[in-house]
């Protein structure tokens, strides 16, 4: 991808730890983060915890995360979730189709998608709250009808557009 330039996020639908599906599709128009892990991931479990408090700040402010496991069997991953539990959707990527169509080739990697359904930010290994924030921030203040902002257009905090009324 080009400096500045989005990508269009692949489409997804994949079993939820819940025993639901949930994809892509079920939350056009929101800010969507995507956390690819594995229990066996020490650093994943670091960005986990780094992820919590940012959903409970912005869920209700359009941002959904999705906790996307990698090839590992359900049981384990519910087994691992009763004693780790998140507050966002857990989804099962058994066969890795997922992450390869996202490009993820380590873990943990987190992707943001804006509300167009562009990739907006991706990071492999644990990326920090603060650019987190800053990124959630700055696409949660893009309304839906507007073109995604690029990279060089990230507004400074001085000048943040307010989102516009629901």
């Amino acid at each position: 991808m080009a400096s500045g330039e989005r990508e269009a996020a692949p489409d997804f639908r994949l079993a939820s730890v819940d025993g639901g599906e949930l994809g892509s599709e079920d939350f056009e128009g929101r800010v969507i983060l995507l956390d690819f892990w594995a229990t066996w991931c020490g650093p994943c479990h670091v960005q986990a915890e780094i992820l919590e408090p940012l959903y409970e700040e912005f869920r209700h402010q359009g941002l959904e995360i999705f906790s996307i496991d990698l090839g590992e069997e359900e049981a384990k991953v519910q087994a691992f979730l009763e004693k780790n539990p998140v507050p966002y959707p857990v989804l099962m990527d058994f066969d890795g189709e997922v992450s390869d169509r996202y490009g993820v080739f380590a873990l943990p990697t987190v992707l943001i998608i804006d509300r167009q359904g562009q990739i907006a930010f991706t990071r492999g290994g644990i990326t920090g709250a603060d650019t987190l924030r800053s990124v959630i921030e700055a696409e949660l203040a893009v309304d839906s009808t507007r073109p995604p902002t690029t990279t060089a257009d990230l507004p400074s905090s001085s000048s943040s557009p307010s989102p516009s009324p629901s």
